[in-house]
């Protein structure tokens, strides 16, 4: 009697994709064929793999025709302190990805900024949320770099840094996640004098995911006591 004869994985690395997987549940019933072993080879086996893969693709058909993918949809955010406040910290929240990007403001008094509270943020809540970072007291955000954009996440804010306007330009964490490097790097840095009022960047939803996108700008104002330092 011949050996019994595997149906050898046809699709199987496509049948490993959670996105595959998680789109249709009839692919349950592909994935289980493809772990019937027959006891044929030869031109029969070749001929049951070959119906096994017509039926495989017919169910991914199917598959796509009544589950398609999310729409992404991409809109410009803005993350602005209120009028007569300055940027003083961030507020980030990071998984795979960074989920969400909000700033920390507070009020300029006597040319120098006061109490610091959280401001408005983009993205959603997913991920971990990090601790708060905030510039020395008397201190503001004057520059944003990171990077934009990743192979698997082509659409995201992949990592980001601030920096503040104190005698020893202290930095924030280095946010990013675990993943490789992301594609475009950015600068984003207020004219020497000034600090950050605000950052521009987009929001990007994917089906009922929701998460900062490109980073695309700062926004700033004269700070008395930065002149001051300066000269």
């Amino acid at each position: 009697m011949p050996k019994s004869a595997p149906l050898r994985s046809w699709g199987s690395s496509l049948l490993r994709d959670p996105q595959v997987q998680n789109s249709c549940k009839v692919i349950d019933f592909a994935i289980i064929i493809n772990k019937i072993k027959f006891k044929f080879k030869g031109k029969i086996m070749n001929f049951i793999k070959l119906i096994a893969a017509s039926i495989f693709l017919l169910i991914l058909s199917a598959c796509g025709a009544s589950n398609p993918a999310p729409s992404v949809n991409i809109s410009a955010a803005r993350l602005d302190c209120p009028t007569g406040s300055v940027v003083t910290g961030v507020n980030v929240r990071i998984g795979e990805i960074i989920d969400n990007l909000g700033i920390r403001c507070a009020p300029m008094n006597y040319g120098y900024p006061d109490t610091t509270t959280d401001g408005p943020s983009v993205g959603g809540t997913g991920g971990n949320s990090q601790a708060p970072f905030t510039c020395p007291a008397g201190s503001a955000v004057n520059s944003i770099s990171g990077y934009n954009g990743r192979n698997a996440w082509p659409d995201e804010l992949d990592r980001v840094q601030v920096q503040c306007n104190d005698r020893s330009m202290t930095q924030s964490p280095y946010y990013l996640n675990n993943d490789a490097a992301g594609t475009t790097p950015f600068v984003f840095s207020c004219p020497q004098g000034q600090v950050a009022t605000g950052l521009g960047l987009n929001l990007v939803v994917n089906g009922s995911h929701s998460y900062a996108g490109f980073m695309t700008g700062i926004s700033c104002v004269v700070m008395l006591s930065e002149v001051a330092r300066q000269n």
